[in-house]
């Protein structure tokens, strides 16, 4: 849980953590493992992470609530994902909320990203996800050669 404090920087080391667990949350739900120059989807491998990630964000509820087309979910890539990633901090003027700062997840508008809101969304998909886990067989299966996977390289 997220513990709301100062507020002097936490931000974007949560925000850091949130957007390697989206790109691990779209992975799992595909089974696909991530191996440079790999074919997209091919032997269940991805290299492109900004399209597995374009997508998931597009596609998968809640997140497609807030991140309504392509170009939004890939200036988030871009501004946010990728520049805390390999930069520790956000491009193109964004900011990173937290607490009660915005009502959004985020704001494409006014360039914000609230942490606890992300976290919400999170939650919730992760929620979903598990209810659809015990239903389909094509989850399970993706599952399974994800966390094999995982365990083969641990």
């Amino acid at each position: 849980m997220l513990q709301n404090g100062p507020y002097q920087g936490e931000g974007f080391t949560i925000l850091t953590i949130q957007c390697a667990l989206i790109e691990f949350l779209a992975a799992l739900k595909r089974g696909w493992n991530y191996r440079l120059g790999a074919g997209w989807g091919q032997n269940d491998e991805y290299s492109q992470t900004k399209d597995l990630y374009i997508d998931f964000l597009v596609n998968e509820a809640p997140f497609s609530t807030v991140v309504t087309s392509a170009a939004e979910s890939t200036t988030f890539y871009k501004d946010v994902r990728c520049a805390l990633v390999h930069e520790a901090q956000t491009k193109n003027k964004w900011k990173v909320w937290a607490g009660s700062a915005g009502s959004l997840a985020m704001d494409f508008q006014r360039r914000y990203v609230n942490r606890d809101r992300l976290q919400d969304l999170i939650d919730i998909y992760v929620a979903d996800y598990g209810l659809a886990l015990t239903m389909s067989p094509a989850l399970q299966q993706a599952f399974l050669r994800k966390f094999r996977y995982i365990h083969s390289h641990s």
